[in-house]
C-alpha cells in the first residue's frame, strides 16, 4: 500500500508531499536523496531547506530558509521557534514565534506555544495578552 502511494505521488510529482511521506516512514536518507538531488537542479526553495532542517535537526537550515523567502515563509519561523523551544531557549522561541504569528495568525498551537514560552520566563501578564487576545 505505502509503495503504491508512493509511486502515485512521485508520478503526480508532488514533491512535498513524497518528501513528507519518506519522513513519515523513517526514510529520512532517501528524502534527504530527493532533497539534495532537487536542489541541484532547480536551486534552493524555502520548502526544501526547512525540509534539511527537520531531516539534520539543524535550525540554520529555517533561518536560511526565512532569508531565502525575503521573510515571507512562515513556516520557517514556525520550525525555528519549536526547535528553540525544545531546547529551552525561550526567548529566542518568542521571536521565532512572533515572526511567524504576524505574516500567518491562523495557527493556534503556535500561539499557546508562545504564551507558554512567555509564562516560563515570567512574562505573565504579557503571556495571558498574547493567548488570549489573538490579533
Amino acid at each position: 500500500m505505502f509503495r503504491v502511494s508512493l509511486l502515485i505521488t512521485f508520478q503526480v510529482n508532488d514533491l512535498e508531499r513524497l518528501i513528507e511521506s519518506y519522513l513519515k516512514t523513517g526514510r529520512g536518507g532517501a528524502a534527504e536523496a530527493l532533497i539534495k538531488e532537487e536542489i541541484s537542479k532547480h536551486g534552493e526553495t524555502p520548502a526544501l531547506l526547512c525540509f534539511l532542517g527537520d531531516i539534520n535537526t539543524d535550525p540554520t537550515y529555517y533561518s536560511k530558509a526565512w532569508e531565502l523567502s525575503k521573510s515571507t515563509y512562515p513556516k520557517a519561523q514556525r520550525l525555528l521557534a519549536n526547535f528553540e523551544r525544545t531546547h529551552n531557549h525561550l526567548p529566542e522561541a518568542i521571536v521565532a514565534y512572533e515572526l511567524a504569528l504576524a505574516i500567518n495568525s491562523s495557527f493556534p498551537d503556535c500561539w499557546f506555544c508562545l504564551g507558554w514560552c512567555a509564562f516560563e520566563i515570567g512574562l505573565l501578564l504579557w503571556a495571558v495578552y498574547k493567548c488570549v487576545d489573538f490579533r
